[in-house]
């Protein structure tokens, strides 16, 4: 019987390298933040309904969406970021559901991962059989966000802040993975619990 596991934890916890240790134990990834992208390509209404809402600042000389330009301006402004959430989830959330049907209906893979840092907040977890929760320290995780993405250390902080509510999420999550140590340990952990995910499911 097929199964999904929900990934998520606050940014610079490391769901992608979780992501990327499941895949390669057989797990079919749906990436939250690649369909983000993907329902704001140039030529979209939501990117233009964006555009609207946000100015065309968010816009690059080609009329691409500056992810940075946009993230700067919600990160610093929780109204700004309710704003775009209001606008990006639903979309996120029928992308999801579109890829879940085929994962159910056409995959060979018996496991899927929806990697998503809201997946509580929209809900996506209600269609998931398991909940993990990639946690790391608050220092570690904003030096991680600064090496990533490019940016100083108050916006990589103002990230951070951006996302309350992570103790109710973590109590809500049925596994907790630590990823303060190194690529070693991590994978060790989460190839743990993945087997034993699959022996309960059997």
């Amino acid at each position: 019987m097929k199964k999904v596991i929900g990934l998520t934890g606050p940014i610079g916890s490391g769901k992608s390298s979780v992501s990327e240790i499941l895949r390669t134990n057989g797990a079919q990834i749906i990436d939250a933040d690649i369909i983000a992208r993907k329902v704001v390509q140039k030529g979209t209404v939501l990117l233009k309904k964006l555009q609207n809402t946000f100015g065309s600042n968010i816009l690059d000389h080609e009329g691409n969406l500056n992810r940075r330009a946009l993230g700067k301006l919600v990160f610093e402004k929780d109204e700004k970021r309710e704003m775009l959430n209001e606008l990006l989830h639903p979309a996120i959330i029928e992308e999801v559901e579109k890829y879940l049907e085929v994962f159910f209906n056409e995959s060979k893979a018996i496991v899927a991962v929806i990697d998503a840092a809201l997946l509580i907040e929209t809900g996506l977890d209600q269609k998931v059989d398991q909940v993990w929760y990639v946690d790391a320290e608050v220092d570690l995780r904003i030096k991680r966000i600064i090496q990533r993405d490019k940016i100083a250390f108050k916006e990589a902080m103002n990230r951070v802040k951006a996302q309350p509510g992570q103790v109710e999420n973590k109590k809500k999550s049925h596994i907790i993975i630590d990823n303060n140590g190194d690529r070693h340990g991590l994978s060790k952990q989460v190839e743990h619990y993945f087997n034993q995910f699959m022996e309960e499911n059997q």
